[in-house]
């Protein structure tokens, strides 16, 4: 298996060649991977966080929808997402964007992985860190190499 990121030239003048994922027992991506939740606006996005309705964002949800239909990542896992979107907070508290903009909350925050032997723990954010306008997540997988 290989996977060539798309790449743009302008802000990564670097040369990009395929990875070949053979020859590593275990590939974890994760970080801000950016991806938003689309088809909802902010107020029903929020409705269904109060609702503890994760089922129903998720389904909304860029990056689920790609590595559902294989269009990104092929081979790529996510452990089951049950927490609240870990994006966008108005920093020092637990509130949600409230500035002019807005904006829809979503799941920017992931962990996924590819390869054998990795058994999934645990995924959760941790909603009490309040100095960023993301709430960390973490991840816990049991990994067996060679």
């Amino acid at each position: 298996m290989s996977l060539l990121f798309p790449i743009n030239p302008k802000y990564f003048p670097f040369p990009v060649t395929k990875s070949n994922f053979s020859i590593h027992d275990v590939i974890f991506v994760f970080g801000d991977l950016n991806y938003r939740i689309t088809g909802l606006d902010s107020d029903s996005v929020r409705r269904l966080i109060h609702q503890n309705n994760f089922v129903g964002l998720l389904k909304n949800d860029e990056l689920s929808k790609e590595l559902n239909s294989r269009k990104i990542f092929q081979g790529f896992r996510e452990q089951k997402i049950t927490f609240a979107p870990t994006y966008k907070f108005d920093i020092n508290c637990q509130t949600y964007d409230s500035s002019e903009k807005y904006r829809i909350p979503a799941y920017c925050d992931r962990i996924i992985w590819y390869g054998r032997g990795c058994v999934p723990i645990a995924y959760r954010s941790h909603p009490s860190y309040i100095c960023s306008d993301h709430k960390p997540i973490s991840g816990y997988f049991l990994v067996e190499v060679s």
